[in-house]
């Protein structure tokens, strides 16, 4: 795709390309006012399609009239909407930053999650904006009744200051509209949609607080919480589907639970009355647990999420101070278009002629064209200075296309100075992960999965992995462009042949698909509806259902329950993007001695003791015997240190306080001691095994911060840590350069995760 020239449009001058819908371009523009003021904004130029539907205009005006009547911090001012020529355009806000959806995306990519506080943080300040803009009344006092209608992950905007802003109330429907959408059409992005809005019904406020809850959903838990192969699966499942905590991730707190629960409420009349309502939950929860949050942490996580992006950013603006600079003595005529404002404008903005830049004195008596603006700058001026006018009048803007052809006719009067150097990336991954890399020789104190910035254009550059247990790997990148490559890397156990095809990397010159880093597993059960369980944690899904997001080259653990059905399991490694796993569930023979947990409660490191049984009468004299039995069968039984064989079991010959151990592996360990009676027989029931392996979750303030667990390095916050042993104390150790270490020392307990948050001092 071509780059994009600055250029200028009415009284602004557009900057950058930044998004293209279905609709509408989205630039980053500049306008200009007396004494050198400049205002940076964002236009919507409305495609030339849309502008020749004059249904589509008519809504566009009503957007307009309604949108410069919302003046809040959490949305995105519009100032106008005018016509250059053909084109329509809204001029608005401009947000340093990116959408909130491509935060999930880019978390998505690295196989990170959102942290739990900035994913209520950002809901929080999304119900601020609503409930502002609900509550909204005309100069009389009367509600405008405005409903946004389409709140989504691309429709939220989060700047690299902090702030959230919601934008585009492009398709809202309030009472001030002068065109009404016929009743019926489904405007907005459906995944995201009300059960009433995707039956086409009458809505209302509170259907943009069920959206709000789906992205509450998504930002906690990384899922889309509607999917399905077509928009009509999605929209069957709006329709029909009733959320309860059933449905729910285990993993989701509790009071999040509830508050998921009511805002995403089947009936309206069971959801949060109002945004502001929403809101204070989310706060209360917030502050209760992180009591010194901060919204710079928001901005802090988007920096690093992003690092790239700013960078970019920063070569731009030094790129343009130095064309500033050259060109700021030029004196350009000024393009003469035909603009008509449609709606009142923010009056600060209304000069159109930049610094500089003087119009013509002709008399403007029709629509001007460059040819004879030029022309006549040509026979007005003399020499070198009037090709020059003329050149860069031709260009009509400042920027690259101007300077180029000027130099062309001038070469000595505008030398050619050295730019700025631009950089590539690499996006460094390894099987396994946590391997510490190196860049010819030099440790970059970072481990995989992670990011080198700063490569320059076509060097080559020897990246070094080293991990214990594991062979020192060398692979050779350049950078052919600022287009980010990106390599995965397999290492081989130390004393194991290598594998076959160790990298795999993406060349911008000779195209070649990246490996999938992340898959999907298909879980099918006969009967279906069955919970998921994976690697022993409920999923929130039931059979038929596919798990996504799931790390390549990992063997995870596959299991199936149902009432009244013999679960069952299924290890497989994903070694292709997307796999199934099938089985039959068999009826129970017999109810067990002791139920299973339910789904949502998590698995914990010393199980739940079983129900006491009652005890068989003592017979007279004689030794005592144990029954006991485990979920899983299979345990191994120690009494006092001596193996008596494994579940289930009877032990006879057994008298007086006696201490019980069952093992087996991959669980933890189950213990009690029992005083057995001349003759009695104690049944212990169905001990229920606890899982083993338990995960870690680290975020940190400030982020991109080095977790090590009992020595070991594992990756930068914030980051999920799994398959932490249960049954031991552990040591996690946060370190970043310039900040003081922060460490604990930890034991799971009868939980089976871990959170932790380390608020780095400053040395």
């Amino acid at each position: 795709m071509a780059e994009f020239e600055p250029k200028q449009f009415g009284r602004f001058y557009l900057l950058e390309k930044l998004a293209v819908g279905g609709m509408a371009e989205i630039y980053k523009a500049k306008t200009f006012g007396a004494e050198g003021f400049e205002k940076q904004l964002a236009i919507k130029r409305i495609l030339p399609h849309c502008s020749a539907d004059k249904d589509f205009i008519t809504m566009l005006i009503d957007e307009a009239k309604l949108s410069v009547v919302l003046s809040h911090a959490n949305i995105v001012q519009v100032y106008d909407l005018g016509k250059v020529g053909d084109d329509y355009f809204i001029s608005m806000e401009y947000i340093n930053g990116i959408n909130l959806r491509d935060v999930l995306y880019r978390c998505r990519e690295r196989l990170i999650p959102l942290p739990q506080e900035i994913a209520v943080y950002i809901i929080s300040e999304v119900c601020k904006g609503l409930d502002y803009a609900h509550r909204k009344t005309d100069h009389s006092g009367r509600p405008l009744g405005i409903v946004h209608r389409d709140i989504s992950p691309q429709n939220v905007l989060i700047s690299f200051e902090g702030e959230v802003k919601i934008v585009d109330f492009g398709i809202a429907k309030a009472a001030m509209n002068i065109s009404h959408t016929m009743a019926g059409i489904l405007k907005g992005k459906i995944a995201y949609m009300s059960p009433e809005q995707a039956l086409g019904k009458a809505i209302d406020y509170r259907t943009d607080l069920f959206s709000t809850g789906i992205l509450l959903y998504e930002c906690l838990t990384g899922d889309k919480l509607f999917t399905g192969e077509s928009q009509f699966e999605v929209l069957k499942k709006i329709r029909t589907m009733k959320i309860d905590v059933t449905k729910l991730p285990v993993g989701i707190p509790k009071p999040l639970q509830q508050i998921l629960v009511r805002a995403l409420a089947y009936f309206p009349k069971d959801r949060f009355q109002s945004a502001g309502d929403m809101q204070i939950e989310l706060t209360k929860y917030l502050y209760a647990t992180l009591p010194e949050f901060s919204p710079q942490k928001l901005a802090a996580s988007v920096r690093t999420l992003f690092v790239d992006e700013l960078e970019r950013q920063q070569r731009q603006i030094a790129m343009q101070q130095q064309l500033q600079a050259q060109t700021s003595s030029i004196r350009l005529p000024s393009q003469t278009a035909v603009q008509q404002d449609l709606v009142v404008r923010d009056e600060t903005m209304a000069t159109p002629t930049p610094p500089g830049l003087t119009a013509t004195r002709r008399q403007v008596t029709g629509p001007v064209t460059q040819a004879e603006t030029t022309m006549e700058t040509v026979r007005a001026g003399r020499g070198i200075g009037a090709r020059i006018a003329a050149a860069l009048g031709a260009m009509a803007l400042i920027g690259l296309g101007a300077l180029g052809y000027a130099r062309y006719l001038h070469p000595r009067l505008f030398p050619a100075e050295p730019v700025a150097p631009l950089y590539g990336s690499v996006m460094i991954s390894s099987s396994p992960a946590g391997a510490q890399v190196y860049i010819d020789g030099k440790d970059l104190q970072k481990v995989t999965p992670t990011t080198i910035d700063q490569l320059e254009i076509d060097k080559s550059y020897t990246v070094k992995l080293t991990k214990e247990g594991h062979a020192d790997l060398e692979h050779k990148v350049k950078a052919t462009s600022t287009t980010p490559l990106s390599i995965a890397l397999q290492l081989v156990e130390s004393g194991k042949p290598p594998a076959p095809a160790a990298a795999i990397p993406t060349s911008p010159t000779e195209p070649a698909p990246p490996p999938a880093t992340v898959g999907t597993i298909r879980v099918v059960s006969t009967p279906p509806g069955a919970t998921i369980l994976l690697n022993g944690r409920t999923t929130g899904k039931v059979t038929t259902a596919t798990i996504g997001n799931l790390a390549m080259n990992k063997r995870y653990t596959i299991g199936v329950l149902k009432k009244d059905f013999e679960g069952w399991t299924r290890s497989i490694q994903l070694t292709d993007s997307s796999a199934t796993v099938s089985g039959e569930l068999k009826p129970k023979k017999q109810a067990p001695t002791a139920a299973l947990p339910p789904p949502e409660t998590p698995p914990s490191t010393q199980p739940a003791p079983p129900e006491k049984a009652p005890r068989e009468p003592a017979t007279a004299g004689g030794p005592g015997s144990i029954k006991v039995s485990s979920n899983p069968s299979g345990a191994e039984v120690f009494v006092n240190g001596d193996s008596h064989g494994r579940t289930p079991a009877t032990i006879a010959g057994l008298s007086g306080s006696v201490k019980v151990v069952l093992t087996k592996e991959g669980y933890a360990p189950y213990s009690t001691r029992v005083t057995i009676k001349p003759g009695e027989t104690v049944s212990l029931g169905t001990v229920q095994m606890g899982n083993i392996l338990g995960e870690v979750s680290v975020s940190s303030s400030p982020s991109g911060a080095m977790v090590y667990i009992d020595g070991e390095a594992t990756a930068r916050t914030p980051v999920t840590i799994r398959k932490v042993r249960r049954d031991k104390g552990h040591n996690i150790r946060v370190t970043l350069n310039g900040f003081k270490t922060w460490e604990r020392s930890f034991n799971f307990g009868q939980e089976g995760e871990k959170r932790f948050h380390a608020d780095l001092q400053e040395e």
